[in-house]
């Protein structure tokens, strides 16, 4: 839940959206996401998928590849395949494969970095669209701005991010070497689930809180936007489940003006390995 519906979804070089060890336990070889438009109802009979994911699982749950299509009434407005030959690293890095048809404008949306530096202290990664780094300070002692500007020497364009890819602490970019800007907090359980995080690229303000049932479980989460401190957009989603797996997932948006919510449906669909 830290990476899965969120812009990090579109990075595509850390494939670490799923929780391997479920994966592995339900011997599922693939899920089929499909993610609808805005719309008053709640059903999607009369709506036809705005994009279509297909993630695909080895035996051991690691997504070994991703097909990416999406769709204008049912005209096709461009595909990207992401296939992973490399097993992903301790820190969750492969960098797959990109494979595209004749329409190639969905690729700008996704992130690619190519790995520069590993050290026990940090970890460099360089944008191939950019050519701005991502910094990771693994450890604690470096979170200061002295020592972050001292051992990264980062410019306003490179992402600094606390922690390592999997449980990141703080995001942000450094301005004259201490102000931090679109800094992002992110929240933990004292046994370490993920709750939630805190988003500050002002004006705006951005919040979003996980709720979990009592088997551990996530079953929702909620997205609350500000502007200077006053309320503009809520957004609830909420999770169906069959056999124990997410089968719907609802998005209810709510903003400031009173009036009837509109939502955006996603429904997952599971293919399994066969004995």
């Amino acid at each position: 839940m830290k990476q899965m519906f969120t812009e990090n979804e579109n990075d595509i070089t850390f494939p670490i959206w799923f929780n391997q060890g479920l994966i592995r336990e339900k011997r599922i070889k693939q899920v089929t996401r499909k993610m609808y438009g805005s719309s008053k109802d709640s059903t999607i009979e009369n709506l036809t998928p705005k994009e279509v994911r297909h993630y695909t699982f080895d035996t051991n749950g690691r997504v070994i590849d991703i097909q990416i299509e999406q769709f204008y009434e049912y005209i096709s407005l461009g595909a990207v395949q992401f296939n992973y030959q490399i097993d992903q690293d301790k820190y969750g890095f492969s960098k797959p494969e990109v494979i595209t048809g004749e329409v190639n404008d969905l690729l700008e949306q996704f992130q690619l970095y190519t790995k520069i530096e590993y050290s026990e202290k940090y970890l460099v990664y360089k944008s191939e669209a950019t050519g701005d780094y991502k910094f990771h300070m693994l450890f604690k002692e470096g979170w200061g701005a002295l020592s972050l500007d001292s051992i990264l020497s980062p410019t306003p364009a490179d992402l600094v991010v606390l922690g390592p890819p999997g449980t990141p602490v703080n995001s942000f970019y450094m301005e004259n070497t201490v102000n931090q800007a679109k800094k992002t907090s992110f929240k933990y359980s004292k046994k370490g689930h993920f709750l939630g995080f805190e988003k500050d690229n002002f004006p705006f303000a951005k919040s979003r809180t996980i709720s979990y049932n009592d088997a551990g479980a996530c079953v929702g989460f909620v997205d609350s936007t500000f502007n200077d401190n006053v309320f503009l957009l809520r957004r609830t989603s909420t999770f169906d489940f069959s056999n124990e797996l997410p089968s719907r997932l609802v998005h209810a948006r709510l903003s400031g003006v009173m009036g009837e919510p509109y939502r955006e449906i996603e429904t997952f669909q599971y293919t399994l390995f066969q004995d």
